[in-house]
């Protein structure tokens, strides 16, 4: 950290007052219930039932059964707070303080990765002041605190990489841990993790050690959640969400996209079928993760047996998780603009129906407002098109640490692009937080990289 210079802790700064600001603002004209999304009322019951001696469950009255819709510290974290200040508002204070940070750690994430300052700084100022990542911190959900650990696993992991001890990779394998035990999302990471150690492994002892101690680091932090789970549900998944997904998720919207019935009213029809078929009560589905497999299995059926559809919902997918922007929604949220009523999907009417319908269609509901979207959508698909120009020009005429940088991060885009898949027809700009930092990095070496072709063509004599 004594690497970093002194004007990025200044631009740190400057992003804590931005969002102490903000958090002000939020508060004063919309209240506290501003700051909480759909999941939060979830994390909410839990932590409550936690400070009342009624264990880690969402029931709101007794019997309190056992739940594992979500890991466990971030309502434990919520809990915390609550029982020692009376309010999750310290929490939110805590999670502002670690996104303020955030600039830190991608300068140094990203000397990992190349030694052009232009770069570097335009990644920090953009996960600085970017709308979600200011607006994601204020809110009850465990995207910040989660991150924080997920991008020092991957800074430890570079490090052995780079000649660090294997303690590096031990680190690393905790931190990651820690991460999925905050949010889920991140659990399969480990997997790339310890396959690329296990692929290294060929050459050098070394790497046999780091292997099993990545892996051990990280299974010994999940360890005691998932023994409680196997004891609960009979599985040692740490949570609810992932493979059901595939059924409440994926093939609920690959039966609507086919029907053109409701998302609300497919979903209803599918698990309420569900449970039927396996005289299960409704809320198993989304609380008990033992379900897990046989949901994805039949989710699976649904997705086989409609190939045409499924692919159409993949490239919705796709689009929605690198274009997303939410900037209209969070305005409507937070009271800045009127409800604007958007009761259809923007990606399914422009794949089904071309861009003129789909403006059209904006324009009509929002007016002037729709320029919001638009800039939001254009801005999001620019830092993916410039990421992906960032990924060819590291490969292309990188020097080593860039190849190899580059290699891991565009593999964590990948992995959250596929695996955010499972959400289908869902907020997107949501589940793409993580891969921000990734993008932000490879988006301004893409930007950096085009300038210097333009640069050099007007030096060119003719």
């Amino acid at each position: 950290m004594s690497t970093i210079p002194k004007k990025i802790w200044y631009l740190a700064a400057a992003a804590l007052i931005v969002r102490l600001i903000f958090l002000i603002c939020v508060l004063y004209f919309s209240g506290e219930s501003a700051l909480l999304m759909g999941d939060s009322r979830g994390y909410l019951v839990i932590a409550q039932n936690i400070i009342a001696g009624h264990g880690f469950s969402q029931s709101d009255l007794a019997p309190y059964f056992p739940d594992s819709r979500f890991p466990p510290l971030y309502p434990f974290l919520i809990a915390s707070s609550s029982y020692v200040f009376g309010s999750f508002n310290p929490l939110i204070i805590f999670q502002i303080i670690l996104a303020s940070f955030l600039p830190a750690l991608v300068y140094v994430l990203g000397k990992k990765f190349t030694n052009k300052e232009s770069v570097l700084w335009t990644a920090a100022i953009l996960s600085a002041f970017e709308p979600l990542m200011i607006i994601f911190s204020v809110l009850l959900i465990p995207h910040v605190v989660s991150v924080v650990p997920l991008l020092l696993a991957l800074v430890f992991y570079i490090k052995f990489f780079e000649g660090g001890d294997t303690r590096m990779v031990a680190y690393s394998g905790a931190l990651l841990g820690v991460s999925a035990l905050i949010r889920p999302h991140a659990k399969f990471l480990f997997i790339l993790g310890a396959l690329y150690l296990l692929w290294g492994a060929r050459r050098r002892w070394k790497s046999y050690v780091s292997f099993l101690l990545f892996l051990a680091a990280f299974l010994l932090i999940l360890m005691p959640w998932s023994l409680r789970n196997y004891y609960n549900f009979g599985t040692f998944d740490i949570s609810s969400t992932g493979f059901r997904n595939i059924y409440t998720d994926v093939a609920v919207s690959v039966l609507s996209y086919k029907t053109g019935k409701e998302y609300s009213q497919v979903e209803a029809e599918l698990e309420s079928g569900f449970a039927e078929r396996h005289g299960i009560p409704f809320e198993d589905i989304g609380s008990n993760p033992r379900w897990g497999s046989e949901l994805a299995k039949e989710g699976l059926r649904i997705i086989l047996s409609n190939p045409k559809d499924s692919v159409m919902v993949a490239l919705i997918t796709l689009n929605s998780f690198f274009t997303q922007d939410l900037y209209m929604y969070f305005a409507q949220w937070f009271g800045a603009i009127p409800d604007p009523q958007i009761d259809f999907s923007p990606s399914v009417v422009l794949l089904k129906d071309g861009p003129m319908k789909l403006i059209s269609m904006v324009w009509a509901r929002l007016g002037f407002a729709a320029v919001i979207p638009f800039a939001g959508r254009a801005f999001w698909a620019g830092i993916s098109l410039l990421s992906f120009i960032g990924i060819w020009a590291a490969f292309r005429q990188g020097e080593k640490k860039e190849r190899v940088a580059v290699v891991f991060f565009a593999l964590i885009i990948f992995y959250f692009a596929s695996t955010s898949m499972a959400a289908a027809f869902s907020a997107h700009g949501f589940h793409r937080y993580p891969a921000n930092i990734f993008l932000f990095l490879l988006a301004s070496h893409g930007g950096a990289h085009l300038r210097s072709l333009w640069y050099n063509r007007r030096r060119i004599p003719y």
